[in-house]
C-alpha cells in the first residue's frame, strides 16, 4: 500500500509532500505550533494564535452560560466583568498579540476569582428553581469552572511564549 498524504499535508521547500510532524499520527490533526521541531507554514505565529483564540472561543461557548450563572450566584461581579469582556472580544486583524494579552489578563483575573470560591459556598441571591441543581454543588461548578479557564488560559501563555 502507498503512502497517502493527509489533508493537513504541506510541502516544505525541497521536500516531497508529507504530514506535518506534529500530528503525523494523531486523531485530530491539530498544529501546537513548533511542535517536534516543525517548521511548516501551518505552524507560523499566526496559526497558534489562531488555535488560541479557537479555544477561548469553545470555551465561552461550552462552558459560558454555566460559568455566568455561577459568578452571578456567587454574587462575584468583577468576574462577571471579566466574562463579559471576553465575550465581547473584537481582535483587529495584526493585533492578535494585543488582543491575546488581554484575554490572558481577564483569563487570570477570572481564575483568581473561581479560585476564592470556599468549600461548599452559599448563593449570595435567591435561588431560582432552574439553579437548584447548579447549587447543591456550586462550589464543585466554580472549581470545575477554574480547571477549564486555567487550560484556556495555559493555551493562551503557550501562544504568547
Amino acid at each position: 500500500m502507498r503512502n497517502r498524504v493527509v489533508p493537513d499535508a504541506h510541502v516544505q521547500p525541497g521536500h516531497p509532500a508529507r504530514p506535518c510532524s506534529a500530528t503525523a499520527g494523531s486523531i485530530i490533526a491539530l498544529h501546537v505550533g513548533g511542535a517536534m521541531g516543525c517548521t511548516c507554514p501551518s505552524c507560523t505565529r499566526a496559526q497558534v494564535h489562531s488555535i488560541a483564540f479557537a479555544r477561548l472561543a469553545a470555551y465561552l461557548e461550552t462552558e459560558g452560560p454555566t460559568l455566568a450563572r455561577v459568578l452571578t450566584l456567587l454574587d462575584i461581579r468583577g468576574a462577571l466583568a471579566n466574562l463579559e469582556a471576553l465575550q465581547t472580544l473584537h481582535v483587529e486583524p495584526g493585533l492578535e498579540a494585543v488582543a491575546l494579552s488581554d484575554v490572558a489578563r481577564h483569563l487570570d483575573r477570572l481564575l483568581g476569582d473561581l479560585a476564592a470560591v470556599p468549600f461548599r459556598a452559599k448563593p449570595q441571591i435567591p435561588v431560582e428553581p432552574t439553579d437548584r441543581p447548579l447549587v447543591r454543588d456550586l462550589d464543585a461548578a466554580a472549581h470545575w469552572l477554574g480547571a477549564r479557564t486555567q487550560d484556556v488560559l495555559s493555551g493562551v501563555h503557550r501562544a504568547l511564549s
